[in-house]
């Protein structure tokens, strides 16, 4: 298992870098599952599921995913 020693880790000033690579690739992970959803959401099935389900949704991002560039 990856451990991470956190004595050697401050004492090597690394703390914000790594800091910064988490809240990175949190949103790297963000940005992919936003990708899977609108294109999930280009299928007519989970649409019109979405829109049984929750048409204020639908209405809120229709807009949304005309405007989305894959």
């Amino acid at each position: 298992m990856f451990r991470i020693n956190r004595e050697n880790l401050r004492n090597s000033h690394e703390g914000p870098w790594l800091l910064l690579d988490i809240i990175m690739l949190g949103l790297l992970l963000l940005n992919l599952l936003f990708l899977l959803f609108d294109g999930l959401y280009n299928t007519a099935f989970i649409r019109d599921s979405l829109n049984a389900w929750s048409p204020a949704f639908v209405n809120f991002y229709d807009p949304i995913h005309k405007n989305f560039i894959l």
